[in-house]
């Protein structure tokens, strides 16, 4: 399910985008739901709120409870995460 959002965001179509990572994110568990928590956070990093930053602070937060938590997965969260700080309006 992931893919369908991921084809849709590679389409500038952000709002098709959220819809169906909202839908992966509902049926995943583990690092699936990380992913998609990363990738929801991105389809609503410009819409202006704190929407984009609680999903990725969410999967950052998932990330860091894992028993040996991955530094690349925690860089690259961090990275989603500054991009949505630097768009966040609120």
């Amino acid at each position: 399910a992931l893919v369908l959002g991921d084809m849709a965001r590679k389409r500038w179509d952000y709002g098709l985008a959220r819809e169906r990572y909202e839908k992966a994110l509902a049926f995943s568990e583990g690092a699936e739901r990380i992913m998609a928590l990363a990738r929801l956070s991105m389809a609503t990093a410009f819409d202006g709120g704190p929407t984009s930053i609680g999903h990725v602070d969410q999967a950052i937060g998932l990330a860091s409870a894992a028993a040996k938590p991955s530094k690349d997965t925690l860089s690259a969260l961090h990275a989603v995460r500054a991009t949505a700080l630097s768009t966040s309006r609120s």
